[in-house]
């Protein structure tokens, strides 16, 4: 069970890779790896180890449903003006927050307490 979602969490991050890779082609080389990041991050915590517990099961693979939904409204996002390059750049920087709080999260919960 954990090893099909952790394959499926996998490819979809692949997919909104490429996606936001098409989508921002014409972008500079800083703001398509500012972009790209969250996908890669998703990709290799979802490794063998990182779904090991149910907790982190839970808090990882939704941080990373959420990061995948978010790919799909900036893949679908019209980049005509400059309102929509500043969604998609807040868009990006709740990524982050996402992925940063399920690893904090995780991190706070197996700390050994004192």
């Amino acid at each position: 069970m954990k090893t099909k979602f952790r394959y499926t969490i996998q490819i979809a991050a692949v997919i909104a890779l490429i996606l936001t890779t098409v989508m921002i082609w014409q972008s500079s080389v800083w703001a398509k790896v500012f972009a790209i990041i969250p996908y890669l991050i998703i990709f290799f915590v979802a490794s063998s180890r990182g779904y090991s517990t149910t907790s982190k099961l839970l808090l990882r693979s939704g941080a990373a449903i959420l990061v995948l939904v978010i790919a799909g409204f900036i893949a679908l996002t019209p980049q005509t003006d400059a309102q929509s390059g500043i969604g998609i750049m807040l868009a990006i920087c709740v990524q982050y927050a996402l992925i940063f709080a399920a690893e904090a999260i995780i991190y706070l919960s197996l700390k050994p307490s004192r």
